[in-house]
């Protein structure tokens, strides 16, 4: 059974933005999207008007920002997502020396899995990664 038939929404587009609908044809999350993928594990990548990937619940609330390059399919708890290209990135930072650098695999918060204090760091400087980026830090340095 295909993950779109449990949760039964699938993506539509209406002038040229996408949303779902449900298995009437009801849309049930407003068409805003540039694109939009199918339901895997109670999540679904976006994508933005500014070209950017987040991930979206199924009611509709953006649960992880729109803040990356690329974005697949959750899969057993996590999701692979491309970071890189930002304005700005800080200047000590190098991205071709962190592990994994464009591509990082993501839980369903939208935390890392490979966590490294640069990769911390620099995801807390991206527009909307986190809320509170002192109290993230904090909590993902703990669990390193």
């Amino acid at each position: 059974m295909n993950s779109c038939d449990i949760c039964g929404l699938i993506p539509i587009c209406q002038n040229e933005k996408w949303g779902y609908a449900d298995k009437t044809g009801e849309i049930v999350i407003p068409c805003k999207w540039k694109l939009a993928g199918y339901f895997h594990e109670g999540r679904a990548w976006v994508q933005n008007f500014r070209s950017r990937y987040g991930y979206i619940d199924e009611s509709g609330k953006e649960i992880i920002s729109c803040i990356f390059l690329d974005a697949s399919d959750f899969e057993d708890g996590m999701a692979t997502v491309v970071i890189g290209d930002f304005s700005p990135v800080p200047n000590d930072l190098d991205l071709s020396k962190l592990p994994n650098s464009s591509w990082i695999d993501i839980d369903k918060e939208g935390m890392p899995l490979n966590k490294n204090d640069k990769l911390l760091d620099y995801l807390c400087q991206l527009e909307n990664y986190c809320s509170d980026p002192v109290s993230f830090m904090r909590d993902m340095k703990n669990n390193l």
